[in-house]
């Protein structure tokens, strides 16, 4: 399933990721990245991920750059956080201190900007389990290859 973003999806998922970027940093809130990526390319292609999660799901993303732990809720109550990779074979990863006060399911967007694909979702359960422990170079992540996925 793939979402292209209208330009003006782009530009508010832009604007979003700059925001939230600033704000962060002016908190001292630590980086967490998992990758060699910019600061601010990590959080456009984040916001965009979140607006097309959102657009192929008849859902409303959660825009805040409050420290809120989902990016988006189900009508059923349901808090989702939405994960996105460059990599086409990439995993669906969550920091370690995720587990703390985890959504309930976390989907992964494969993006290609300005179009991002949904590879598939895991439960908080399936997703935090010590089995899925992985370093890839940046410390113990959890992790989940795209064939784990629902």
């Amino acid at each position: 399933m793939k979402i292209t973003l209208t330009p003006v999806e782009q530009s508010i998922a832009k604007d979003v990721g700059t925001m939230r970027l600033e704000q962060c940093r002016a908190e001292g809130v630590p980086n967490m990245k998992k990758g060699p990526q910019s600061d601010i390319e990590i959080d456009v292609l984040g916001s965009g991920a979140e607006i097309a999660f959102c657009k192929l799901w008849n859902l409303y993303p959660n825009l805040s750059s409050e420290k809120d732990n989902y990016d988006a809720m189900t009508k059923t109550g349901h808090k989702i956080d939405v994960k996105t990779t460059k990599y086409q074979s990439g995993r669906l990863l969550a920091v370690r201190h995720k587990v703390l006060n985890p959504a309930d399911v976390y989907a992964l967007m494969l993006c290609e900007w300005p179009s991002y694909t949904f590879a598939g979702y895991a439960t908080a359960d399936e997703l935090f389990d010590d089995g899925n422990l992985i370093d890839l170079g940046y410390g113990l992540t959890y992790g989940l290859t795209q064939d784990q996925l629902n």
